[in-house]
This record gives C-alpha cells, structure tokens and sequence, in this order.
C-alpha cells in the first residue's frame, strides 16, 4: 500500500497518497512490521507537511521515532526516516511560523 501512497504522492496526489498510507499502516499493524509501520507514519508525516498541515505531520513523525528508538533491538533495523532531516526541518518551519522557541505543541 505504501508503493502505491508514494506513487500518488510523486504525481502530486498527496491526498489520494495520504488514503494509500494510512491503509498501508492498517495492515502492517495487522501482521505486526513494527518497520513497515514506522515507514508508513513517515510517509503520512512527509505527506501531510507537504499539504501544509505541520501540526499532523509532527505528530507522526513522533509516533514514528517511538518506533524507530524501540525497534533497535534485536535487528538493529531501525524505522525509515533516516537521518530525520525532514521531521526536523518540519518542526523548525511550525516553530518560525507559530514564533515560539517552546518544543510543547
């Protein structure tokens, strides 16, 4: 399902994306991919901060890195989102455009 969220997105149908991920993160719970999990949250995350709407992105970026930092055991297989530049960046814009240096949203 994520294939096909990234496929939409890259045509600039983030919204139709946005249905693809959220169903991708439906089934990889199902079957327990805490990975494909963490993949999907970021793909919603991207997604969302493209329409403009940082609040949600950040909160699956969030969710995302709970997974990352817990899914390190074992594997060593972290979650996507690898550097987290985009999370980051994402949280610096909200912050210039709310003009507040607090990290509490």
């Amino acid at each position: 399902m994520s294939g096909l969220g990234v496929a939409y997105d890259h045509l600039g149908e983030v919204r139709k994306a946005i249905g693809y991920y959220r169903a991708g993160v439906v089934i990889v719970r199902e079957i327990g991919d805490r990975y494909g999990e963490g993949n999907a949250l970021c793909n919603l995350g991207l997604a969302y901060d493209r329409l403009g709407e940082v609040r949600k992105a950040i909160g699956y970026y969030e969710q995302a890195l709970v997974i990352s930092v817990r899914s390190r055991t074992g594997t060593g297989r972290a979650t996507p989102c690898a550097t987290w530049a985009w999370p980051t960046q994402t949280w610096a814009r909200w912050r210039r455009r709310s003009g507040t240096t607090s990290r509490r949203w």
